[in-house]
C-alpha cells in the first residue's frame, strides 16, 4: 500500500477570528466568499491593498465558533495589525493559536478521492484534527490544523509517513502554485498574474473587497500581462528575483525554486513560443513547463 506524505508547515501559523462580526467583516476585505469555508472545505483567498497589489494570501477555515487563517509566521504580525486597522468597530476578536500548526498531506501516485478515504477512515480521534482538502487544485493534497502532539498520535505509522518539507515545495512548485511572498512579492504583484482566478482563490460574484475594483477590471478588460508558470532549471537554480532572458531580451522573473524546479513569472508578449524556449538566466537554462490548469487560449 502506498502510504501518505506528511510534513509540517513550517513556515505558516494560525490565527482566528471571533465574535459576532467576523463572517461579515473578513468578507469585506478579502477576495473570496468565505462562506463557502465550512463542512470540511476550506478557501483560498488573498488580502489586497487598495491599488489591488497583493498583500497576504491564507487558507480560511470555519471551526465552532472561530474562523482560522494559515498565513505565513514571519508576517504574522503584520497581518495583524492591517486586520485590527481595518476591523474598526466590528466585533471581532483576533488571536494567534501558538499551539496550533498546520500539517500538509500528500502523495502525486494515489488519486485524490482515495487519499481523503484513507486519510478520514484511520483517523483515530477526529475531534482534535481540523481537516480540509486543499481548494486550489484536485490533486494537490490535504491540510490538517492541529496540536502536533495530537497529530502524532492520530495515525498509524503504515498509513502515512513524514518528508521534508523541501519534498511537498518541490511539489506544490511543479503544479504550479504560489506561495505568499516567496512567490508574489508584496505590494507589486497582482494575483491575476498568478493563478488566483484557476486555482479559486476569487471569487467575481461575491461582491466589494479591498482592491476588487482593479482586479475585476484587469479580468473583464484582459490588462494580465504576466504569468506564473512552473520551470524545469537545467543548471544551479537561479536565486529568487533573477532576471531571465530569451536572445538577451527580458521575458520574466524566477521566483522559488526546489532543486531542478522553479516558478517563473514571464511576460504574455512571448507566451505563443513559450513552449519552444529556453529562458536563460547567465549561462543556466529554464524550460516553462506549462500546466494543463493554465489555459492557453484564454490568457493569451
Amino acid at each position: 500500500m502506498n502510504k501518505i506524505f506528511y510534513s509540517t508547515v513550517v513556515h505558516r501559523s494560525i490565527i482566528s477570528l471571533e465574535g459576532d462580526d467576523k463572517i461579515n467583516f473578513l468578507q469585506s476585505i478579502v477576495t473570496n466568499d468565505i462562506k463557502k469555508a465550512k463542512n470540511q472545505y476550506a478557501v483560498w483567498a488573498a488580502l489586497l491593498s487598495p491599488q489591488g497589489k497583493f498583500l497576504h494570501d491564507f487558507f480560511i477555515f470555519l471551526f465552532k465558533d472561530k474562523l482560522l487563517l494559515t498565513c505565513e509566521k514571519e508576517r504574522e504580525d503584520d497581518l495583524l495589525l492591517r486586520l485590527e486597522k481595518l476591523k474598526l468597530r466590528a466585533k471581532v476578536t483576533l488571536k494567534k493559536e501558538n499551539t496550533l500548526k498546520l500539517f500538509v498531506l500528500w502523495n502525486p501516485n494515489i488519486p485524490s478521492e482515495e487519499q481523503e478515504k484513507i486519510v478520514i477512515e484511520n483517523i483515530k480521534n477526529h475531534t482534535n484534527l481540523i481537516f480540509f482538502p486543499d481548494p486550489r487544485l484536485k490533486n494537490s493534497g490535504m491540510f490538517i490544523i492541529s496540536e502536533p502532539n495530537s497529530f502524532k498520535t492520530s495515525f498509524d505509522n503504515n498509513i502515512i509517513t513524514s518528508k521534508s518539507y523541501l519534498d511537498y515545495d518541490e511539489f506544490r512548485i511543479k503544479l504550479g502554485i504560489p506561495d505568499g511572498s516567496k512567490d508574489m512579492p508584496v505590494e507589486k504583484s497582482y494575483i491575476l498574474e498568478n493563478g488566483f482566478k484557476e486555482l479559486n482563490g476569487i471569487d467575481f460574484n461575491k461582491g466589494c473587497y479591498i482592491g476588487q475594483e482593479v482586479t475585476a477590471r484587469m479580468h473583464y478588460r484582459g490588462l494580465i500581462k504576466k504569468r506564473l508558470v512552473p520551470t524545469y532549471i537545467n543548471g544551479s537554480p537561479p536565486p529568487a528575483g533573477s532576471l531571465l532572458t530569451i536572445n538577451d531580451k527580458k521575458i520574466g522573473v524566477m521566483m522559488s525554486s526546489v532543486e531542478k524546479n522553479g516558478l517563473a513569472l514571464v511576460n504574455l508578449q512571448e507566451w505563443s513560443k513559450l513552449e519552444y524556449l529556453d529562458l536563460k538566466f547567465e549561462k543556466t537554462g529554464i524550460k516553462p513547463l506549462i500546466q494543463e490548469w493554465i489555459n492557453k487560449e484564454k490568457i493569451s
